[in-house]
This record gives structure tokens, sequence and C-alpha cells, in this order.
């Protein structure tokens, strides 16, 4: 299978589409993909435009980001036996694009070209290397929808660190944090026995070796992340600037028990292993047959 992907150069939805690839290389698909960025405007055009005739005719346009929008139907035009897949919720008319992959959070409407997952896709796995007792906290910061409280956060912290007696914790911020965070007294005092990341490249080991995974409830997608990677996960209270379909998913899964906020677990309900989730594996089997289905 020959792919073109236009990317628009964020992490999030990168992960997305190497999640999509990871998923049929699992089912021992071969696949050539061929990347070509959006980020920089109108010479993408002329970038595209330079590349076209040196790729094979592809059987697969993806696109991840609203940027990637009008440029995948323009290669569509330009191949237009090529199936063209958008994993998220256009913000153009569903009609126009042949094939989507979207949360269940992004109300995907009902139909044989639209597939549901749970959360956005990631190339994660579950390795079955969690260490029992190890611990790995996930710090993000302010977004759309949530303010950042520093003295809340360290009071939290504080009470995780007072409930796990000693046990193996890393800790690990993102591009999101505030880099005063890692300044504050209070915060190295807490933290003084932790392994602190310096970059999260080192984030995909440490989801496998982790039993828990402690999250701020404002990173929504390490939340899915490390659920497919079969951690048990902890959620840190943030403050809420608005309630929308991303705080009503979460919200549905603390219901569920797939996540558990530190309050209850401090108040005596115990972590459990959520059930397996493997959203990439599911999507690219529906890709597959979504794909033999046109061309026969």
């Amino acid at each position: 299978m020959i792919v073109y992907w236009l990317t628009d150069g964020k992490d999030g939805h990168r992960r997305q589409a190497e999640g999509l690839f990871a998923g049929l290389a699992r089912l021992a698909v071969s696949v050539q993909v061929y990347e070509i960025s959006v980020v920089s405007g109108w010479r993408d055009w002329a970038v595209i435009v330079h590349l076209l005739p040196q790729y094979l005719k592809p059987d697969l346009l993806i696109g991840v980001g609203h940027r990637t929008h009008l440029p995948l139907l323009w290669l569509k035009r330009c191949y237009p036996t090529a199936q063209t897949l958008l994993l998220m919720r256009p913000s153009l008319p569903l009609h126009w694009f042949d094939l989507m992959i979207m949360p269940q959070h992004d109300a995907p409407p009902i139909s044989e070209h639209v597939f549901a997952t749970q959360g956005a896709l990631n190339p994660f796995t579950n390795q079955q290397r969690h260490q029992a007792g190890r611990h790995l906290i996930l710090i993000g910061g302010a977004s759309r929808r949530y303010g950042w409280d520093q003295t809340q956060l360290l009071a939290q912290l504080e009470q995780l660190v007072q409930y796990l007696h000693g046990q193996s914790v890393v800790l690990s911020g993102s591009r999101r944090t505030p880099a005063y965070l890692f300044q504050d007294l209070k915060f190295k005092s807490i933290t003084q026995n932790m392994q602190i990341l310096s970059d999260t490249d080192g984030l995909a080991e440490q989801l496998q070796l982790a039993e828990t995974v402690w999250i701020t409830e404002d990173s929504v997608s390490m939340l899915y992340e490390a659920w497919t990677a079969g951690c048990q996960i902890g959620l840190f209270q943030m403050p809420r600037l608005k309630q929308d379909r991303i705080t009503l998913a979460l919200d549905q899964l603390i219901t569920r028990q797939v996540v558990l906020p530190l309050a209850v677990l401090l108040a005596g309900q115990a972590l459990h292993v959520p059930p397996p989730l493997a959203e990439a594996d599911r999507a690219a089997a529906w890709l597959l047959e979504c794909l033999h289905d046109s061309s026969t």
C-alpha cells in the first residue's frame, strides 16, 4: 500500500497517524509512507507539485489537522482513484472525504465511512513489562479547557508521595508545563526522591515499565496512551475553565472507573487495570476492509 501522509507538524497529530501505521504493520500490511508537510502555507503546494512525479501512484491519502484538509482534497483531484482518510472530524463537509476515523468525543455520525474510536489513535501497545510498585507522573499545563493552579497541584503531589510510601516514581512535564514549577522550592522538596525526566524522549519506555500512571486531567491524549499501554491510571484534578465534549468524555471514564481521581483513591477506592484498549488495531482492520470493498 502506498500512502501520502499530509502532516501539520503537531506531535499529537503525528502520533495518531503513527498509531494507524503501527496497527497496519501488526496486521502484516506492507505500507510505503511518503510524508508531505503542510506547515509553511503556500510554499507546500509547490513542494507537493515538485514531489508528485517522484512517487508511485498512491492508494491512500491521509490527513490529520485542519490545515491538511484542502491539500488532501487537492491531491484527490490529482489521484481520483486514491481514497482520502481523515483521522479527525473535519471542519469541511464530511461527504467531501471518503473515510474518517475519529474519537467518540467528536460525536461521529453513524456511517459506513466513519469509524469511531475511544480516544485518538496512538502507537502504543501493552508489552506486558510493567513493574509492580513503579509509578509515572505526567504533568500538563494550562489549555483551552483547564487553568493552572500550582498550589492545588503541589498539594496533590504531596498527598500522593505520602500515600506511596517510598515507591519508585518517575516524573515528566510537557511542553505546556510552566518552567517555574520545576524551580519551586516546595516542588523540589516533594520530588526530591523522584527521577525527573529532562525531556519526553523516554516516555514511551516509561509507559511500558510503570504499573500506574498519574496524569493531570488536562492531558487527555496521554490518558489514552497510558490506557493503551496497559497501565493503571490515576488523575490529578485541574481547574476547569469550561465543560465541553472532552471534559464530558473524561467524566464518563471516571464513572466507568477507567481512571481514578486521587481524591477517590485517598477515600479508600483501589486502583485497577482498565480493560484492554487497542484502537489502532481495530481502526487498521476497518480501513483494510474499506479499501478492499472500494477496489472490488
